[in-house]
């Protein structure tokens, strides 16, 4: 885990859309520690996705295996963790999980909105 800001809002959270372009933007709202959470989740790096036993590599900037993360739509996170390389790593019920490789010298993900730190993966 990292110095950062604590993510620790996003357990609990709800996927309420998913939305692509070059980047993969989840929406996610819920109740948060102590407030409710209204956030988008941008992700421009490239991505693993864990579901159902099977990991898939997903790249926000190609169409390749976009669909594999509409498999989050409307689950709850269960767990959050950014490690010290910058790698954000969100768990789902089951054993699923995204996780969000660092992509130097560019961010990799960005976190905005109500009830949670902003925070920006990447270089300073």
């Amino acid at each position: 885990m990292t110095d950062g800001p604590d993510l620790g809002a996003l357990v609990g959270c709800q996927v309420t859309r998913v939305c692509f372009d070059h980047q993969v933007t989840l929406l996610l709202a819920g109740a948060g520690h102590p407030e409710r959470v209204d956030a988008s989740l941008v992700v421009e790096s490239p991505m693993s996705l864990t579901a159902g036993g099977s990991t898939v590599r997903v790249d926000p900037d190609t169409a390749t295996n976009l669909a594999a993360v509409l498999a989050l739509l409307h689950r709850r996170i269960a767990s959050v963790d950014e490690a010290a390389d910058g790698t954000l790593r969100l768990g789902f019920g089951g054993g699923d999980s995204l996780a969000v490789h660092p992509d130097p010298p560019y961010e990799s993900w960005s976190l905005t909105g109500d009830g949670v730190p902003n925070r920006l993966a990447g270089p300073s």
